[in-house]
């Protein structure tokens, strides 16, 4: 891997370039497509199933990390530029909150990607990095930045086709906002955070799109082919930063092998070592087995050590062969199986009349046949304050025989917003809040 840093220590990897087939259209050519009536070879968000576009791109450096907070900063000071400002949005194009990122502790970072910005605030970056510097940076082209995340890979993700939260920063994640650069593994070619943390703005002729997904995207907005436009009018986003780009000079010394960094502390670094490899899990699928429909849409399902399977209203004891109707699981509560055998549930709602009291109850199922009959009962909770929970997942059984048991609910009083998006869709779809 070779490249250069720069002056203000910001690291550069050199990418060959060449010939080949872009997942990635030009918006151009999909504006003009729709205009004709034409059905484009892709919508906003998702070009799948792949659609090759030859593309072509010449040799080309790229910032290993997005333009962070640090660097930005300067670039405020030296030339009185706009402050980032934009609004925080959730899953479904619902805003949250319009804040100024370097006025809120989880955006304001040195090492937090910059946020809040358009395509001309990264054109007027990139104009003065240019003039400090000597060379011609500028916005990536969004082939150039395809060709960078997918690393000479064939699959959405450099890793495999499944999004995974231990490799990049996404709304599955549950963080809600940035991350600082480098904190997860780089890719093949060692680009961090090409997939997820901040949508990155790049050149499309003469306009830009964002590519790459951000912390508050989800699964499906993201993958190498992911792009979106997100500038109507002035919007500015908290989900949309950006990374620079430039040519190659013809001074050869120019260029230094990556064993010999050109600074001995370059004021970007990754955030924290890279952590050990997680196991390999092995997954073989058997036949088939049409059980026909299922209640609800979750399906509940624990194994005994027996080796009894329950899934949702019904039961096997042969290893899925046979099955046999059974009390049925609840879709909104936690079971498990004790030490003693015993498979158990807790269920329902628990409703407090009087939050000062703070009782309530909750049905428990107990089986003591492997789930083949089962007796029920209700328990006394007691939560002080507390005006509706519900348990979920399962449960934990301490040596002393006491259960924990995980609950969803509301404190009376509690009426906190929260800045999470994924928190607060929560928040907007089931009227739930946190307190203070």
């Amino acid at each position: 891997m070779t490249g250069f840093v720069d002056s203000l220590g910001l690291r550069m990897i050199a990418v060959a370039g060449g010939r080949f087939d872009a997942w990635t259209p030009s918006m151009a050519r999909y504006i003009a497509q729709v205009s004709a009536g034409e059905r484009p070879e892709a919508a906003f968000g998702q070009n799948r199933p792949h659609v090759g576009i030859p593309a072509e791109i010449g040799p080309f450096h790229l910032s290993q990390f997005p333009v962070t907070n640090a660097l930005y900063r300067r670039f405020v000071e030296e030339t009185g530029h706009r402050h980032p400002s934009g609004e925080l949005i959730t899953f479904h194009w619902e805003p949250v909150a319009e804040t100024a990122p370097w006025e809120h502790p989880d955006f304001a970072g040195d090492d937090l990607p910059v946020t809040g910005v358009l395509d001309e605030d990264a054109r007027a970056f990139c104009e003065w990095l240019s003039e400090r510097e000597g060379r011609t940076y500028r916005l990536p082209t969004i082939h150039e930045h395809e060709c960078a995340t997918r690393a000479g890979t064939d699959s959405l993700y450099h890793w495999g086709d499944y999004p995974d939260a231990r490799r990049m920063n996404y709304g599955v994640s549950m963080i809600g906002h940035p991350t600082p650069v480098g904190s997860y593994p780089a890719n093949p070619w060692g680009f961090h955070d090409l997939l997820g943390n901040v949508w990155e703005i790049c050149a499309d002729g003469d306009g830009s799109l964002t590519r790459g997904g951000a912390f508050n995207s989800p699964q499906h907005m993201t993958g190498a082919d992911v792009f979106g436009s997100f500038k109507y009018g002035e919007m500015r986003l908290l989900s949309v930063g950006f990374r620079v780009a430039c040519d190659p000079e013809p001074d050869p010394d120019a260029v230094v092998d990556w064993a010999r960094p050109a600074l001995d502390r370059p004021p970007i670094t990754a955030a924290r070592p890279a952590g050990p490899a997680a196991p390999k899990l092995d997954i073989t699928v058997g036949d088939r087995i049409d059980l026909g429909p299922l209640p609800g849409n979750s399906a509940q399902f624990i194994v005994t050590r027996r080796g009894t399977m329950i899934l949702c209203d019904r039961r096997s004891t042969d290893g899925g062969a046979t099955w046999e109707p059974a009390p049925p699981l609840s879709a909104d509560g936690a079971y498990g199986q004790l030490s003693d055998g015993t498979v158990m549930q807790v269920a329902g709602q628990a409703r407090f009349a009087d939050p000062r009291e703070g009782t309530a109850t909750l049905d428990v199922s107990v089986s003591t046949d492997e789930w083949r009959t089962v007796e029920t009962f209700s328990a006394p909770i007691s939560v002080p304050l507390a005006t509706t929970f519900i348990p979920v997942r399962g449960f934990l059984e301490l040596p002393d025989g006491r259960i924990l048991i995980t609950l969803y609910g509301n404190l009376e009083g509690d009426r906190v917003w929260t800045a999470s998006p994924v928190a607060a869709e929560l928040i907007h779809r089931y009227n739930w809040f946190k307190t203070a």
